[in-house]
């Protein structure tokens, strides 16, 4: 029933966008104009009606990348000389060239970066420990508002982390941080390989690289681009999994929000002159107010990624906030148990008969609808989901005991979730759902049991 349901409410959403987009079209006149990273926006200008400086800013601090050479087309040959003794780890060159051409340690490079945030970004310890024994300010930020600790975290640099830290930088005085570098999500699956009961998941993003967004059109054509948005600085940590500068800071005495930019709810609330307001004293909001306080905390973004154990442990170590109360606990626990009891009880005629009326309203609709998926698949697919089930909630009257048997719970639905999802929007593409047991491939998995008896006998007439 929950599959169902949220399924519908995808389907409403995906309508009403599309209306409300079409209708915004035919409204509205189009202008074409180009917006590029760092551009001034006049206000006397035909484009200040279109787009704003904040956001020209907010485009250009999130197509920023240290790393790549297209973004420091400015830069002059000093800067880019430096840059390039700074990016090969030449300590030796680095020293030499600041000293031979009467350079200031802090000098400003391009967009006011300095040499110490560059070495800082390649965790170079040498070469940051030198221009710190030079003078060098930890604490200068660049027109991106970055410092070298931001830099340094944002790439995973351990050794620099720590290095600045020893010399007086502080977890705090960072604000926001790039997203710099992505890592796997269940929400951005590339591919499966199904080996009998054996599920391997690919996913778009890796651990160490940077984060590349990945677009595919109607026809199948992909295209990609660099993104690195704003992020508050512990979610930054907890999403890709930097245990060990997870383990300085909460050392350090750092003290990560409640919510992932604030302790304050009313912050993630929208206002008044949003047009659509919530009321966090008005008891019908009550539902709404819930699921943005779980939704936001840093615990929830533990059931969305892969090998979440260790942070896990170290955020209750050090008590991060925003752990679920024991009612909290309780009402999770029984919505599992409700959707078990709902699995245990259907059978595959339901399927079919709410997969009908789904393709019903989507035809009405005028959007494309999917086949039900086969017999067999649907048998393969409850097995494992109520395998999971299983592991977290068989009494009617029990309930997790604390936060981490709810988290295991919660990651184990979000992965299953997206599995099966992906699995059935991709069941006939071969290079996103690989099957490697001839017994579980896609032309065997997509027989129904006529069929299947059909192809049976005429074997054993051939015999």
């Amino acid at each position: 029933m929950k599959f169902l349901k949220e399924i519908i409410v995808i389907v409403v959403v995906g309508f009403l966008f599309l209306v409300t987009n079409d209708y915004y079209k035919s409204k509205t006149k189009q202008s074409n104009f180009v917006v590029y990273p760092n551009m001034k926006v006049d206000s006397n200008s035909p484009i200040s009606k279109y787009v704003t400086q904040e956001e020209i800013n907010a485009f250009s601090y999130e197509n920023w990348d240290i790393d790549d050479d297209g973004d420091h087309r400015k830069e002059n040959d000093l800067q880019k000389q430096l840059r390039r003794f700074l990016k090969t780890k030449q300590t030796v060159s680095v020293l030499n060239f600041i000293k031979d051409n009467n350079l200031s340690v802090d000098m400003d490079m391009l967009y006011g970066l300095s040499p110490l945030m560059y070495s800082s970004f390649y965790d170079d310890e040498v070469t940051s420990k030198e221009l710190i024994k030079l003078g060098a300010d930890i604490n200068k930020k660049d027109k991106y508002n970055l410092s070298s600790l931001a830099y340094a975290i944002e790439n995973n640099s351990t050794k620099t982390v720590k290095l600045l830290l020893d010399n007086g930088a502080k977890f705090n005085e960072i604000k926001t941080i790039q997203a710099y570098l992505g890592s796997p999500n269940y929400n951005l699956i590339k591919n499966i390989t199904i080996n009998k009961n054996n599920i391997d998941i690919k996913y778009e993003a890796e651990y160490g690289k940077k984060y590349i967004r990945i677009y595919e059109d109607s026809k199948g054509n992909v295209s990609t681009d660099y993104y690195a948005p704003e992020s508050s600085l512990f979610e930054y940590i907890v999403y890709n999994n930097f245990l060990e500068i997870a383990k300085m800071l909460l050392e350090s005495g750092y003290k990560p929000f409640t919510y992932r930019f604030t302790n304050d709810i009313n912050d993630l609330l929208p206002s008044k002159k949003d047009g659509f307001y919530i009321d966090i004293n008005d008891s019908k909001n009550k539902n709404e107010i819930d699921y943005l306080k779980k939704a936001n905390t840093h615990y929830n973004i533990l059931t969305y990624i892969p090998n979440y154990e260790p942070m896990l442990e170290l955020m209750l170590k050090y008590n991060v906030p925003g752990q679920p109360t024991k009612e909290q606990l309780k009402e999770a626990y029984d919505e599992c148990y409700e959707d078990r009891a709902w699995f245990l009880n259907g059978d595959y005629d339901d399927y079919i008969y709410n997969a009908t009326r789904l393709n019903k309203i989507m035809e009405k609709e005028g959007m494309k609808i999917k086949q039900p998926i086969s017999k067999i698949e649907y048998d393969s697919n409850k097995a494992r989901t109520l395998r999971y089930y299983n592991k977290h909630c068989t009494d009617k009257n029990g309930t997790f005991k604390d936060t981490k048997a709810y988290i295991d719970y919660a990651n184990d639905y979000n992965k299953n979730y997206a599995i099966d999802s992906f699995i059935n929007r991709n069941k006939n593409n071969p290079s996103k759902v690989i099957y490697l047991d001839k017994n579980s491939s896609k032309s065997n998995s997509n027989l129904t049991d006529e069929n299947k008896n059909k192809n049976k006998n005429k074997n054993e007439n051939s015999k």
